[in-house]
């Protein structure tokens, strides 16, 4: 890996910026780019992390960075080639190819928010690694998030009305990075589509739900506690208490020993 001499770097990506139009060519660009800089002493799978299904070239943080600063005034000025590249992007085998293309729509105006989530969901169909399921999720929405909120839940719900375990999936992980993004304010948004899967919790869904109901904690452990209140006060929730036994310690003292009282009344 050659050392990173700033200015030609600069230089490199701007010429790679130049190709914006040409999307194989870009990608092609991209690879070779990487490619130069790539870390060849890094093993996959070592320190202990996982090993990822698709190949990484783990390039220094500033070669992307750089490369990011100069494609990202193009996503706005050029959103039908945005589009179009971001689908190239993503039919590569490379996770920072992948991640670029997340990072693509995720700087999408919000006019393009029907073209942004038909990919979102045709993607994640594809079978692809947890981690860059994530990517997708928090990075591929990222200004739908902040500009466009109610499509998002709107896709929360799709997924979460989906007879297909995998769509459940989906749906509690969206759900669980708004809860994790601070600059999501509507909370009630997200205790309503939780209620159901609190009630009657399938185990395939329990780590999800345990993750989101510590993130609420968090948040707001007011707001969580009478949520869980509720729930357990209806007849149909099989469920609700060994949930609330999982998080329980996560919540205040003086809401612990209440909600244990709610509990031993079950």
């Amino acid at each position: 890996m050659p050392a990173i001499q700033p200015v030609r770097l600069k230089t490199q990506a701007a010429q790679l910026a130049e190709k914006f139009s040409q999307p194989a060519a870009f990608a092609r660009g991209l690879r070779d780019l990487l490619e130069e800089y790539a870390d060849h002493t890094h093993h996959q799978g070592q320190a202990g992390e996982p090993a990822p299904i698709l190949a990484s070239f783990k390039t220094p943080p500033p070669v992307l960075r750089q490369v990011w600063l100069e494609v990202q005034p193009l996503v706005s000025t050029h959103p039908q080639e945005a589009l179009a590249m971001s689908d190239i992007l993503w039919r590569q085998s490379y996770i920072e190819h992948r991640t670029m293309a997340a990072d693509i729509l995720g700087h999408l105006s919000v006019s393009f928010q029907n073209e942004v989530i038909n990919r979102v969901q045709f993607w994640t169909r594809e079978g692809i690694e947890d981690r860059l399921v994530d990517t997708l999720l928090e990075r591929g929405l990222t200004r739908l998030r902040r500009q466009s909120s109610p499509a998002v839940i709107k896709l929360i719900e799709q997924w979460l009305a989906s007879k297909e375990p995998t769509d459940k999936q989906l749906g509690l992980r969206l759900l669980n990075s708004l809860a994790c993004d601070l600059s999501f304010t509507d909370l009630p948004a997200l205790f309503r589509l939780l209620t159901p899967h609190i009630r009657i919790a399938p185990p395939l869904l329990r780590p999800e739900l345990i993750s989101i109901l510590k993130t609420l904690i968090q948040r707001s452990a007011a707001e969580a506690a009478f949520m869980l209140r509720q729930n357990l006060a209806v007849a149909d929730n099989p469920d609700t208490a060994w949930l609330l036994r999982q998080v329980i310690t996560e919540f205040p003292p003086d809401l612990q020993a209440s909600l244990r009282q709610e509990i031993r009344r079950k």
